[in-house]
C-alpha cells in the first residue's frame, strides 16, 4: 500500500508540483462526519482514480470540488497557484479549470449537440449578442477535431449513449481551454460517465480524457469498476468511511489490493449459481452454437416460467428460449447485438416486436403485449437506466417501494397507508437499504441503495418472471453480492429470471445459463462450469469453441 504522502514514488509525472491540492478536507452534516481531515494531491499530467464503497465520502468530494459543499473549517484548497481557505463556488470552481462529466451527462435531450456545446459559455459571457451560425461552426470544427462523427446540428436526442457521453466530455474539456491557457492545469472530473455504456465503447471516451492529460491536464476517474480504473489511471485513491485508506500505483497494485483497502479485509467472491444436478440445467449441448429454429432449452424437471418464440423487432431476428421456474439466465452480446433490446421486448415495451411470449403457460403476442398486460402476468422489469425508467428520483423512498403494492393494499376506495408504511419498512430493513429511511430522496441514495429499494418494489409483488437489464451497474462490490443474493432468493422463490448484460464477470458468477447473441441471433449457449468471462467473451465475438455434449455425462451421473 502507498499512503497519499508516498504517492509520488510513482514516477516522474507524480514528482511535479500538484495541479490541485487539498488539506484537512472534511465534510459534517449535523452530528454525522462523512469526510475526515482529508489531504490529496494530484499532479498535472495525472489520471487519478477515486475509488470506495457507498457511502465512503466520494460524492462528498466530488461536490466540495464542484462548490455544491462547503468543507468544514480549517480546510486548505489549492488549484494551481490559487489557495483558498474555505471552499469553492460553481462559478470559481469553473474559472479555476475544474469540469465535471457525471453519469447523467447533463445534455438537454431535446436541443441541438450545438446548443449543449456552448450553453455554459453563453450563459457566463457578460453579452446577449449570438451568432448561432457562428456557434454552429465553432461547434462542428471542435467535434471534427476530436474526430467524433457527430453533426453539430443533431439533436441530443438522436445520438447513440456514446455518442452523448462523448459529446459531454468534449463539452468539458473545451469548457476549461481558457483556464489552460492561462497557466493553469485544468482537473477534469468523470464522475462514472460511462456507467451505461458497454465496456467495449469505452476506450474511446479514455482516448478523449488521455489527450486531455497529455495536454498538461489532470483527470480525477471515479469509478465502481476496478479493473477499468486499474487499465486507465496511473495512481488510484482508496477512501473508507470518509477516512483516506491510501493510494496504490495502477501498475504495481490488482483489484485485490484495492478490495482489501475498500472493505479493511479480504472478500472472498462467492459463485451464486446453482450447481449442475443430474437433473440437468439443460438439455441441450453447452456452449454450443445454436441453429435458427431451434430455442436453448429449459431445465427438464422443472415447469417453464417464461416461453419466447421468434421474437422479432429490428434488432432481434427470431430468437427463441425458455427459462424454467427458480433458473438464471444470462443474455449477453456485443453493442448492436441485440442482448440490450429482448427484456424490453418481453415486457411490452418494445414496439413493432413479433412472435410469442408465454408466462406459466399464458401466451401473449408480442405486437399487441402492452406493459401493463406484462405486469399483470407477473413479469416484473428492472431497467438499466433506473433513474429515468424505473423510478422517480424526486418522490421519497416510500413512494417509490410501494407503487407496485397499492392495488393489493386496496379496500374499497381505501389505501391501508399504515399497513403499506409497515411493510415497506420490514421490506428496507430487509434489503440492507442504506439509510433505513422511508422519507429520505429516493434520488439521493446511492447506486446500490437505489437499485436495491427497485428490487424491493418488485420483489414484494412473487413475480412469475424477473427481467434484469444491467442490474448492478453504477454500484459498488459490496452492494453487487447483495443484489446477487436478492436475485438469487428471486429464483429459489419459483421467479424465471433473466439478466441482459454486458458484464461478463457478473454472469459467470450469477447465472445457471448464459445465451450469447450475435447480429440479432442467439448464437451460442453456455451452461454450467462452461460459464467463464473468457468462454462468454469469446462466443461474443464469434470464436466460441465446439461445445462438449453433457448428455453422456449426465447418463452416466444417473447409472
Amino acid at each position: 500500500m502507498i499512503t497519499e504522502s508516498k504517492a509520488a514514488g510513482g514516477g516522474d509525472r507524480l514528482l511535479a508540483t500538484p495541479a490541485v491540492r487539498l488539506r484537512n478536507l472534511s465534510k459534517t452534516f449535523g452530528t454525522t462526519t462523512v469526510l475526515h481531515q482529508l489531504d490529496l494531491d494530484i499532479a498535472a499530467g495525472e489520471t487519478r482514480g477515486l475509488v470506495g464503497e457507498n457511502g465512503s465520502g466520494k460524492s462528498t468530494l466530488i461536490k466540495i470540488l464542484a462548490g455544491f459543499h462547503q468543507p468544514d473549517h480549517g480546510a486548505e484548497i489549492e488549484i494551481g497557484e490559487t489557495r483558498l481557505e474555505g471552499g469553492l463556488t460553481p462559478l470559481l470552481a469553473r474559472e479555476l479549470g475544474l469540469t465535471f462529466v457525471h453519469q447523467d451527462l447533463a445534455l438537454v435531450t431535446s436541443l441541438s449537440v450545438s446548443d449543449n456545446m456552448t450553453m455554459n459559455a453563453l450563459a457566463a459571457s457578460p453579452s446577449w449578442r449570438v451568432s448561432p451560425k457562428a456557434e454552429l461552426r465553432a461547434t462542428q470544427t471542435l467535434l471534427d477535431s476530436y474526430e467524433l462523427g457527430v453533426d453539430a446540428r443533431a439533436a441530443v436526442s438522436s445520438l447513440t449513449q456514446l455518442q452523448r457521453a462523448m459529446v459531454a466530455i468534449v463539452r468539458a474539456i473545451d469548457g476549461v481551454k481558457h483556464s489552460s491557457s492561462q497557466g493553469q492545469s485544468s482537473l477534469l472530473v468523470l464522475d462514472e460517465p460511462t456507467v451505461f455504456l458497454p465496456k467495449t465503447d469505452r476506450t474511446l471516451l479514455f482516448d478523449l480524457a488521455r489527450r486531455h492529460t497529455n495536454a498538461g491536464g489532470c483527470v480525477l476517474f471515479v469509478s465502481h469498476d476496478l479493473e477499468e480504473c486499474l487499465e486507465v489511471t496511473d495512481t488510484i485513491t482508496v477512501l473508507r468511511d470518509g477516512r483516506l485508506q491510501g493510494t496504490l500505483v495502477s501498475n504495481d497494485s490488482d483489484r485485490a489490493d484495492i478490495i482489501r483497502m475498500m472493505v479493511g479485509k479480504e472478500l472472498n467472491v462467492v459463485s451464486h449459481r446453482r450447481a449442475v444436478t443430474p437433473s440437468g440445467l439443460a438439455t441441450a449441448a453447452t456452449a454450443s452454437t445454436a441453429s435458427a429454429g431451434s430455442a436453448p432449452a429449459a431445465p427438464d424437471a422443472r415447469p417453464s416460467a417464461l416461453t419466447v418464440r421468434e421474437l422479432s423487432d429490428p434488432a432481434v431476428h427470431g430468437i427463441s428460449f425458455d427459462i424454467a421456474q427458480g433458473e438464471v439466465v444470462g443474455l449477453t452480446g456485443l453493442l448492436g447485438s441485440g442482448f440490450e433490446e429482448v427484456p424490453y421486448l418481453v415486457a411490452g415495451a418494445g414496439r413493432g416486436a413479433s412472435g410469442t411470449i408465454a408466462v406459466a403457460g399464458r401466451e401473449f403476442r408480442a405486437r399487441s403485449l402492452r406493459p401493463i398486460d406484462a405486469i399483470e402476468a407477473g413479469i416484473a422489469l428492472i431497467p438499466g437506466d433506473r433513474a429515468r425508467q424505473g423510478s422517480v428520483s424526486s418522490l421519497s423512498v416510500l413512494d417509490n417501494i410501494s407503487v407496485q403494492s397499492l392495488r393489493a393494499n386496496r379496500r374499497r376506495f381505501v389505501i391501508d397507508w399504515k399497513g403499506i408504511r409497515a411493510a415497506s419498512q420490514q421490506l428496507i430493513t430487509d434489503y440492507d437499504v442504506r439509510p433505513p429511511k422511508l422519507d429520505a430522496t429516493y434520488g439521493t441514495l446511492s447506486g446500490g441503495n437505489q437499485q436495491k429499494v427497485m428490487l424491493a418494489k418488485w420483489m414484494q409483488t412473487g413475480p412469475k418472471v424477473v427481467l434484469l437489464h444491467e442490474p448492478t451497474q453504477g454500484v459498488d462490490i459490496g452492494a453487487r453480492e447483495q443484489i446477487f443474493d436478492i436475485v438469487r432468493a428471486g429464483a429459489d422463490a419459483g421467479a424465471g429470471v433473466l439478466c441482459a448484460s454486458a458484464d461478463q464477470e457478473q454472469l459467470a458468477l450469477l447465472c445457471d445459463r448464459v445465451l450469447v447473441m450475435r447480429d440479432g441471433s442467439i448464437v451460442a449457449e453456455l451452461v454450467g462450469d462452461d460459464i467463464t468471462k473468457a468462454a462468454i467473451a469469446s462466443a461474443s465475438l464469434g470464436s466460441a469453441p465446439r461445445s462438449t455434449d453433457r448428455s453422456d455425462s449426465r447418463k452416466a451421473t444417473r447409472s
